[in-house]
């Protein structure tokens, strides 16, 4: 079982040794602290990540359908083949640094 704290005070648990691959749909994550942390291939649709700290994260392959991002802090993270459909999200100053794949092209640093 891991634990996934968050700045509100809060955790929240999931099952499994990794958040590689985990299913974390509609949890509420806001404000979650997930610097650093390997979400690659995990499932994140439908979750609330308003005001995450995602900086240097890895979502490779990960599905953010429908997810909310606003506010959420994606410095350096990488979002390559991440599938972003219908997120809620005001990223402007928030992804500096920020790798994605559109299309299936991988974005150059």
């Amino acid at each position: 079982m891991l634990k996934i704290e968050c700045r509100t005070g809060e955790s929240v648990e999931v099952a499994g040794e990794s958040l590689a691959g985990a299913d974390l749909r509609n949890l509420n994550l806001h404000r979650a602290l997930l610097e650093e942390r390997v979400l690659d291939e995990a499932c994140l649709d439908g979750a609330e990540l308003r005001n995450a700290e995602c900086s240097r994260a890895s979502f490779r392959g990960a599905s953010l359908r429908g997810a909310n991002l606003v506010m959420i802090e994606l410095r350096e993270a990488d979002l390559s083949g991440a599938c972003m459909e219908g997120v809620l999200a005001t990223l402007e100053r928030r992804c500096s640094r920020a790798s994605a794949v559109r299309d299936g092209t991988p974005r150059q640093r």
